[in-house]
């Protein structure tokens, strides 16, 4: 006898069937997101590739365009302006314009949407396939496979999101941002289409603060004609402004705009349908709530991570205990220089430790691609700040830093640094390969501990006590990178079970110090 399933039992079975599905796109959407966040273009280094791989573009258009006009055959006027434009933006290109967020943004979405363009008129579906479209086509290809895959809107709206994160993390002045300056640095402004996409961005991430004060910034200088060479009409920003008003519960702010606007000789008949959507919006709000203003302009106390991030904490008593010491090493007159950040529980950032020819090797073991956050991390990551364990490094140059390491934290000969998962951490250290201009500081949150970090150095911290028992305030948070990018490498102690690895911590009363 066969059995045939009720109804009631394939709804439920399409539920079960649904929900699943729906759990499987949060998933798929979360992992995008994250890869999105770890994508290479918003990276130093890949930008700096990516400039290089526009010039071989240039070079295969220009071979395009000669054996075109060879043949006798016409070439868009388009291609040859985008052309000319390319090789503009190349010569003014600074050495380090992938340091700055706003030039590196500005950079990513000019090659984004003039090389569609380009694309559109020489590799389409209904193009004549020539063989100087074929070259140019595996010119294309070549620069592709260079980059690890070619720009995606994706890779914009992280750039974007990221300067978005940048204004709210240090309290950027959005009239300096829209001029060019992130804090003492400065660029040559963004042009209005481009700043009117981190806008939107800002309002797709909901983060409403920064898409509303960006918007009427924007909207304020569109309206006195800042931006003469921009196709930008003043109606769109208006309408989108409105929009955002409305998202956040402001519908009266809304209609206030148009009405501002009603006399510029714009297609009436729109603003009257949005005027007249408005005014049902606001109607539909209880009477109490009509005129309230939402109070996004006053700026709310922010984190303790997000102080840090901006300034330290620490009292001017307690900055005035800390110094630098000279530490007594292995080596007959010879001292390594010690910066005290925290002294109980101690943070410390030895200087001078690492070598140049130690750089090298570390920058060589860190530079592969997919080596980059490995997707493991659950929080949101810093902007261009990135972090690599001992196991990404070669075991030679492991080796090496780690007996250096022994020496200077005077860890015993016969305590070896062996690495066991499940065992408790004594002491971390981050081997500085790279650090950022400005920004990206490492904070220690309940210490009230601000640490910039200076390429070759190494920031050490202890995650116990003297006594063995673990230290909970020591877990360090790392802050956004305004300008250029830094690399990490770190490496850790952890308890084996015996006494004598608390041994290590004997320097603390016992080093000799002489203070500079």
């Amino acid at each position: 006898m066969k059995y045939y399933c009720t109804s009631a039992d394939q709804v439920l079975k399409m539920r079960l069937f649904l929900r699943w599905i729906y759990l499987l796109i949060l998933l798929l959407n979360s992992i995008l997101l994250t890869l999105a966040e770890y994508g290479s273009f918003t990276s130093v280094c890949q930008m700096n590739l990516l400039r290089d791989e526009e010039r071989r573009l240039i070079k295969g258009l220009h071979r395009y365009i000669g054996a075109t006009e060879k043949l006798g055959e016409l070439v868009p006027e388009d291609v040859v302006s985008l052309l000319e434009k390319a090789e503009v933006e190349q010569q003014v290109l600074e050495d380090e314009f992938a340091e700055n967020p706003l030039s590196s943004f500005h950079t990513l979405y000019r090659i984004y949407h003039d090389w569609k363009e380009v694309f559109r008129h020489v590799w389409c579906d209904d193009c004549d396939k020539t063989p100087a479209s074929q070259d140019f086509n595996i010119t294309f290809g070549i620069a592709e496979r260079k980059l690890g895959g070619w720009i995606t809107q994706e890779d914009l709206q992280v750039a974007a999101i990221n300067i978005v994160k940048l204004y709210e993390m240090y309290d950027l002045d959005v009239r300096d941002v829209f001029d060019g300056y992130i804090q003492d640095h400065v660029v040559t402004p963004l042009p209005a289409e481009e700043l009117y996409f981190i806008a939107a961005t800002a309002d797709k991430q909901d983060r409403m603060r920064s898409a509303v004060v960006w918007f009427e910034e924007l909207y304020r200088r569109v309206s006195e004609n800042m931006y003469p060479d921009s196709t930008l009409k003043l109606i769109t920003v208006a309408r989108v402004l409105a929009g955002v008003y409305n998202k956040i519960g402001m519908p009266q702010k809304s209609i206030e705009l148009f009405d501002q606007i009603n006399n510029e000789g714009l297609d009436m008949r729109q603003l009257k349908r949005d005027v007249e959507y408005y005014t049902l919006r606001l109607n539909g709000l209880p009477l109490d709530e009509r005129t309230k203003d939402l109070d996004l302009y006053k700026k709310t106390k922010p984190s303790k991570f997000t102080q840090l991030c901006r300034q330290s904490l620490k009292s001017t008593m307690a900055e005035s205990k800390l110094k630098c010491f000279l530490r007594a090493s292995d080596r007959p007159f010879y001292f390594i220089k010690e910066e005290l950040f925290n002294k109980n529980p101690r943070i410390s950032v030895f200087h001078d430790v690492i070598t140049e020819d130690d750089l090298r090797q570390l920058s060589n073991c860190t530079s592969a691609r997919i080596l980059v956050y490995r997707g493991e991390v659950s929080e949101e990551t810093a902007i261009n700040n990135k972090k690599f364990g001992f196991y990404d490094v070669e075991q030679s140059v492991v080796k090496k830093l780690r007996n250096r390491m022994r020496k200077i934290l005077q860890i015993p000969q016969q305590e070896e640094i062996d690495i066991k998962r499940g065992n408790q951490r004594v002491a971390t250290w981050n081997y500085v390969i790279e650090g950022a201009k400005s920004g990206g500081y490492k904070v220690f949150i309940s210490s009230k501990t601000s640490v910039p970090l200076v390429s070759g150095s190494v920031i050490v911290w202890y995650n116990q006590n003297s006594d063995g028992r673990q230290d909970g305030r020591l877990t360090p948070w790392d802050c956004h990178t305004i300008i250029g990018s830094q690399t990490v490498v770190e490496d850790y102690l952890e308890e084996d079970g015996t006494a004598s690895t608390m041994k290590c911590f004997n320097f603390l009363k016992n080093s000799p110090y002489i203070s500079v």
